[in-house]
């Protein structure tokens, strides 16, 4: 009866053996898998992560492109602004030279009017003058 005993203690302690090594190893196989598991969400995040970066570097290139666009506009308008402001001096120059040209013009008619308005009395006389002498001259010769 011992040796029936003895012979069942080391079937169980055989069987608690191999239970105990399937356990280890489906213990060992669960472990793998969750690491293996956590590196592929660690390489997705990291994945994640360089696109956003990739992104954020992206819209940074194009906000500086948009900012050295910007600058170039500003330069050409300021460029701009200086051509007009020498075209507006230009005009200025133009309409304060017409103005004293028209000055100018409006005092040669008021002084050739006065004189043709001054003129004109003697015109008349001389007129009249030269009337009188001709009738006076065919009633002589009669």
């Amino acid at each position: 009866s011992t040796g029936v005993v003895g012979g069942t203690g080391i079937r169980q302690r055989k069987a608690e053996t191999v239970a105990s090594t399937t356990t280890m190893t489906m213990d060992y196989s669960m472990q793998q898998q969750e690491e293996e598991e956590e590196k592929v969400h660690q390489q997705i995040q990291q994945r994640k992560q360089q696109r956003q970066t990739q992104q954020r570097l992206n819209e940074a290139q194009q906000a500086e492109t948009m900012l050295g666009e910007l600058g170039q506009l500003f330069g050409k308008m300021s460029s701009l602004i200086s051509q007009q402001g020498e075209v507006l001096e230009k005009i200025e120059d133009d309409v304060e030279a017409a103005h004293s040209d028209i000055i100018a013009g409006q005092e040669e008619l008021t002084n050739l009017y006065s004189l043709k308005k001054g003129n004109r009395p003697l015109i008349i006389k001389t007129f009249l003058i030269l009337n009188f002498l001709i009738i006076f001259m065919r009633a002589y010769k009669r």
